[in-house]
């Protein structure tokens, strides 16, 4: 969603005057390894090549200042790589917990896949940096609303077979929010809704996804959604 940087209870980007501090400040937190200048230039300033050294340097100084409060050390450091936060300033950063979820998502099981996915449901509040156009944001935004979509559906089919019907439609219909046409999320939500006694809402399911498959692709639903339709509509 919308960034937000928090210390010690007080939210810092409001004072800031601007987004751009918010987003370099979200860029550095999320960088696996020190960002190179011309990496940091490229990506926030790639039409004011004349001036974007000095851009670059006026932000990274306004952004110390900012989050030197409480702190005895420089907050972001420069070596011979490039550009970083401080390892001893001591953060958490949401996307970087979504993404160790979404990595291990592949791995679990069982109950632990779904805790797993409740917690992602906690930190996914919407877009990435909603809001925030740099091309950079926009990868990073797209990449992480593919990895939800698969990572919600895998949890959806593992609550669909623990029987945990609510949550599997739950699940499914995350998933769905980020590709409508995904013809596993919609089985996996008429299933769903077939393990509660819900058989019409499991019909306008099925109806749902053959008028979105029709539209948007000219073809017909699977072979497996066709059955679960048919049992949908004995059940009635």
């Amino acid at each position: 969603g919308e960034f937000e940087a928090h210390m010690e209870g007080v939210r810092l980007d409001r004072q800031w005057g601007g987004k751009q501090l918010s987003w370099l400040l979200s860029y550095l937190a999320s960088c696996t390894k020190a960002a190179t200048e011309d990496a940091l230039l490229e990506d926030f300033w790639p039409e004011k090549s004349g001036r974007a050294k000095k851009n670059l340097s006026v932000a990274l100084s306004r952004l110390r200042k900012n989050l030197q409060e409480g702190f005895s050390g420089d907050p972001i450091l420069r070596n011979h790589t490039g550009l970083a936060i401080n390892e001893e300033l001591s953060y958490w950063h949401d996307y970087d917990e979504l993404r160790q979820h979404l990595s291990r998502l592949s791995e679990l099981e069982g109950e632990e896949a779904l805790v797993s996915g409740r917690r992602l449901k906690e930190l996914y509040r919407g877009s990435y940096l909603d809001g925030c156009y740099l091309e950079w944001a926009v990868r990073r935004r797209s990449e992480l609303e593919e990895a939800l979509k698969d990572g919600y559906q895998r949890v959806a089919q593992i609550a669909l077979d623990c029987q945990k019907y609510d949550e599997a439609l739950d699940f499914s219909q995350r998933s769905l929010e980020f590709d409508p046409c995904s013809q596993a999320g919609h089985l996996v939500a008429i299933h769903a809704y077939l393990g509660t006694g819900r058989s019409e809402q499991a019909l306008r399911q099925f109806e749902k996804c053959e008028r979105i498959l029709a539209q948007e692709w000219d073809m017909e639903p699977s072979i497996e959604l066709l059955e679960a339709y048919q049992r949908a509509k004995l059940n009635l």
